[in-house]
């Protein structure tokens, strides 16, 4: 190791005007990529340095010859895009990709210089530099040593290493995505500068705040994502074990949080190593953590008291939407049009005669029938509750308080919340998101609604989308015929995949023909499902606990798997929707973080209806990621779970019909 290498250990710092918030508008793409492009081989140079001193074939140097080929194939792609960008013909652009002929098929669409997505490349490849190739840089320069005989070893190995192993990954999946964003749309509203007239009308539709730092989410955050890390780590060893128990599993869980509570770069190396490449069989065994018995009912101490927490289990009544059904809409090239179907169907049997019945059996669980949760602030008497439930009998003693009873007769809003969760479409229940539910159902004091829908992979699309449509039917058509719930408006609340689920069920009906909710509560949600599509703010989650990169993809996969048309199915993709659809859809309220890497995507909804003319407003928090909400953790959590109370209580007040052509 050179003297000029040994001092630079002593001040890693890379003096990088890039990193300069003010400044980010004041450098090129070009001189961007030519920054980047020297520091990769800067770094480059050093590992190849490091190899040809160190002289063992072993688990490091293997690692180490991975880094180097990733990012020796990531300079292939930046050296492309930078004679792109000094190109002046079409000719010359032809010249170039026959001198890159092994990437240059990733770049179809780019005939000359002026079809590169200059903005999105630009803001993509910042990301990922300060993410990725800053912390990249200064490990490198400081990881080896000379040791007493003058040998080259690695410090701190076994952290050293783990980081190099996922800094190659993370290269790596940079570069599927790299040429996805160059190749952007032109008529994106991200090719766009902030200051043009598309982003100052967008502003108009949406506010931005900061309530917390970005060093306060991270110190607030700092539980969380141990607990987090935690459970990742407990689920890989509890897999790896035969007939473990749910209690050993509880009991390996609270160690993992003492150990680690010291230790958190520990923690967080390790569960990032498990998700270099995660399997189903990891990535659902950490989504499903929180339904196994023990670990909820260890949970209930964070759920505020309800007066009425109780699920219903309601029959398929209604034309039922299957594979076969949107196979053959696909083949019509009908899915993304209008197609009203008989309102006799939608509005179900007749029920009147056998009410009594039909209301005890609503309370008994049958595998066939959607699990609905019915929550409420005060207690509720539903008259021939299924007798033998504990919960029926507490609400029998609880109907001599006769101030503490509400009967659903007596509700004189009429307002009913159907909620649908998130868990990306694989994972969670209404039992995980009480900690939320719970205190949106004390704040508005109105009957919620929450739908258990069959979870993926086991049940692909479009089953999910069945369960909601069937249920939001029966509460539509039965709720007060059978249950005396009065329901003058309806408004569906989602997060995440459960937004999706939103938007895909408004959208079925209103194909349909047939009546939409009085109102969508959208909390950061997946409006565009494919692995394939990308943005600059899918990079922020390259070092996200909860959604990383890796994850997303899986996901989508799990949830559509390769038959179905994600960009052409607005059931899939609520953001593809056709106008003739969307301009029927009630008033719109989003909630997201602008650290998530599903935030753009809210944007580019956004725009679609306003451009529509629909009621609509985005509420975007700056420094918060994906699936904030449940950060209960995070400080001023009961804020944001007010806020979206407040949004609620908004779209009750607004007109229903002013969003509908």
């Amino acid at each position: 190791m050179t003297d000029s290498e040994d001092s630079s250990r002593q001040n890693p710092e890379i003096k990088n005007p890039y990193l300069d918030p003010h400044n980010k508008e004041n450098f090129s793409f070009q001189d961007l990529l030519l920054h980047v492009q020297g520091i990769l081989k800067d770094i480059l140079s050093r590992l190849s340095a490091y190899l040809d001193s160190y002289m063992q074939v072993n688990e490091t140097s293997l690692s180490f010859i991975e880094l180097i080929h990733r990012i020796e194939d990531l300079l292939a792609h930046l050296e492309f895009t930078i004679a792109l960008n000094k190109s002046q013909t079409e000719k010359e652009v032809a010249e170039i990709k026959r001198r890159f002929a092994h990437i240059a098929s990733q770049y179809e669409k780019i005939k000359v210089k002026e079809d590169i997505a200059v903005l999105q490349g630009k803001e993509t490849l910042l990301i990922v530099y300060e993410k990725v190739f800053v912390k990249l840089y200064k490990r490198v320069r400081t990881c080896f040593r000379r040791d007493k005989r003058g040998d080259l070893v690695l410090e701190k190995p076994w952290e050293n290493l783990a980081m190099i192993k996922i800094t190659a990954k993370r290269i790596e999946n940079y570069i599927v995505h790299y040429p996805l964003v160059l190749t952007s749309p032109k008529d994106d509203i991200f090719s766009f500068p902030k200051t043009s007239e598309i982003w100052k009308e967008l502003y108009q539709y949406a506010t931005i705040k900061q309530n917390l730092t970005k060093e306060e989410v991270h110190l607030s955050s700092k539980r969380f994502h141990l607990i987090l890390n935690a459970s990742y780590i407990t689920l890989k060893q509890h897999c790896q074990q035969k007939n473990a128990s749910d209690y050993q599993l509880l009991y390996n869980f609270v160690k993992k949080i003492a150990y680690y509570g010291t230790r958190e770069s520990q923690a967080e190396i390790e569960a990032l190593l498990i998700l270099l490449n995660p399997s189903l069989e990891d990535a659902f065994s950490l989504w499903l953590f929180p339904e196994r018995p023990i670990v909820a009912k260890f949970l209930t101490v964070r759920y505020p008291m309800v007066g009425y927490d109780e699920r219903i289990y309601v029959p398929r009544l209604f034309p039922q939407i299957t594979k076969k059904l949107i196979f053959k809409e696909y083949q019509e090239n009908t899915i993304n049009k209008m197609n009203p179907l008989d309102p006799v169907l939608l509005k179900g049997p007749n029920l009147s005669d056998d009410k009594e019945t039909i209301k005890k059996e609503l309370f008994i669980p049958d595998e066939s029938k959607i699990p609905i949760r019915i929550l409420f602030h005060n207690y509720l008497n539903f008259k021939g509750e299924h007798p033998d439930t504990i919960p029926g009998f507490a609400r029998k003693v609880a109907s001599s308080f006769k101030n503490s009873l509400i009967t659903p007769e007596r509700d004189i809003t009429g307002v009913i919340i159907v909620h649908i969760h998130g868990g990306g479409f694989v994972s969670h229940s209404s039992q995980t998101y009480r900690i939320n539910l719970n205190r949106w159902v004390n704040s508005l004091k109105l009957i919620h609604f929450s739908i258990d829908y069959r979870l993926a992979p086991k049940n692909k699309y479009p089953d999910a989308l069945d369960d909601v449509w069937q249920a939001y039917l029966w509460i539509l058509n039965y709720s007060e015929e059978i249950l005396g719930i009065k329901k003058k408006k309806i408004i569906i609340v989602g997060d995440s995949a459960g937004a999706n689920l939103c938007l895909a069920l408004s959208l079925r009906l209103i194909r349909a023909g047939y009546q939409p909710p009085d109102g969508c509560l959208l909390i950061y949600p997946c409006v565009l499902v494919d692995p394939m599509v990308s943005s600059p703010s899918y990079f922020k989650s390259v070092d996200d606990a909860l959604l990383p990169t890796s994850l997303l993809k899986l996901v989508a996969e799990a949830y559509v798997g390769k038959e179905f048309k994600n960009l052409e199915d607005p059931f899939i993709s609520p953001l593809v929707a056709s106008d003739e659809l969307l301009k029927k859809l009630p008033p719109i309220r989003m909630l997201s973080g602008m650290d998530d890497p599903l935030h753009d995507d809210c944007w580019r909804f956004l725009s679609r209806l306003i451009k529509l003319k629909k009621d609509v407003r985005l509420i975007a928090h700056e420094h918060l990621t994906h699936g904030y909400m449940g950060h209960y953790e995070l400080k001023d959590f009961e804020v944001y779970v007010e806020e979206a109370c407040d949004l609620i209580r908004e779209l009750i007040n607004c007109d229903s019909d002013s969003g509908r052509a």
